[in-house]
């Protein structure tokens, strides 16, 4: 069947739509995303007080929010290699430096 120009257009349209919804649901996960990682850093401190090191066992049968933590630990560092390798990552150097200064081991 041969497509017309109004049925071409309509598939702009509609692929256009697509894109944007998109663009607007990863503009959305990137604002929640900062609040995220903070959240965790925050918990890192509270671990670094209470334990005086950021090594966070990355699973703890008695505590599933340590073990939310100790993964989040896991995912830093596995960013960090892939930051430094020039790979995608989502750390920043303001996250890196946050995590240096708290004597985060890489």
């Amino acid at each position: 069947m041969k497509q017309t120009h109004r049925d071409a257009l309509k598939c702009k349209r509609e692929a256009e739509d697509q894109i944007k919804e998109a663009k607007e649901f990863i503009a959305k996960e990137q604002l929640r995303m900062p609040n995220k990682w903070e959240t965790m850093y925050e918990k890192l401190v509270d671990y670094k007080i209470k334990h005086r090191n950021c090594v966070v066992p990355q699973q703890c049968n008695t505590d599933p929010e340590l073990s939310k933590l100790g993964r989040w630990v896991g995912n830093q560092r596995a960013s960090y290699k892939q930051y430094i390798n020039g790979g995608n990552s989502y750390l920043t150097p303001q996250r890196i430096s946050k995590l240096d200064e708290l004597g985060f081991v890489w």
